[in-house]
């Protein structure tokens, strides 16, 4: 009896161990470069390897719609993403422009800035 509650256990540790190495992104950064028309972001994501655990898409929105959604198979570096968008639409004072990152594992974090 014993032995079938260790073996248990271990099997029940053992699957949860992935988990507490999964989280969600840590903290995005949002930039906007009005001259250019590009909103830059990064996202702070730290991992072991950028191919097994990564960010999976970032979406990119503009006033509470989204205007493009980026999918990804690795990660930047094993620290962040860097994303990178040219945004069509006309960007105005007051604006909003938001990042929404997935992790592949789990989580999600999504930030956002008004434009000055």
């Amino acid at each position: 009896m014993k032995a079938i509650f260790f073996i248990a256990a271990f099997i029940s540790i053992a699957m949860v161990c992935p988990l507490t190495y999964a989280h969600q992104p840590l903290n995005i950064e949002i930039r906007y470069d009005a001259q250019r028309k590009i909103m830059f972001a990064t996202v702070d994501h730290h991992v072991r390897d950028v191919r097994e655990h990564y960010i999976e898409k970032v979406c990119i929105g503009l006033n509470g719609k989204a205007v493009k959604e980026i999918p990804y198979r690795g990660q930047t570096t094993n620290r962040m993403q860097k994303v990178k968008h040219y945004m069509r639409d006309t960007i105005e004072s007051g604006d909003i422009i938001f990042v929404e990152a997935y992790c592949n594992v789990s989580g999600k974090l999504k930030k956002e800035i008004r434009i000055q």
